[in-house]
């Protein structure tokens, strides 16, 4: 659950409307909002070097699921969808593979589902 409050909702609560006791269980009928997922690295301690040879970093932050389609921006200003991949060959942005291009992910929203008269 996200710390926001919509200004609809903050102004509900400062009239009085709702009150205070009841702050968590009407932030909890607000929609989720979509979060950017910064990508870290760290350098690999040495115990890691023996099994990933190669590699000058490791990822030091949460990822996506192996095959997962998610959103991404990248250090030119673009935001697109790509797939995480997890392979023989490490972890990775299949479309975005260089080095340092993924800034940060989120995963895709929900997709839009019609409810009873037209609400979703």
């Amino acid at each position: 659950m996200s710390d926001l409050i919509s200004r609809k909702d903050a102004i509900r609560v400062a009239s009085g409307y709702c009150h205070p006791s009841n702050i968590p269980k009407e932030l909890e009928k607000l929609p989720s909002a979509q979060q950017w997922i910064p990508i870290k690295t760290r350098p690999l301690a040495e115990d890691e070097k023996e099994e990933h040879g190669d590699w000058e970093y490791i990822y030091d932050c949460p990822l996506p699921d192996d095959g997962q389609e998610v959103l991404v921006t990248d250090c030119y200003g673009n935001v697109e969808m790509d797939t995480f991949c997890r392979d023989y060959g490490g972890v990775y942005f299949e479309d975005n593979c260089d080095d340092g291009e993924v800034l940060a992910w989120m995963p895709l929203p929900e997709p839009y589902k019609e409810g009873k008269d037209g609400e979703q």
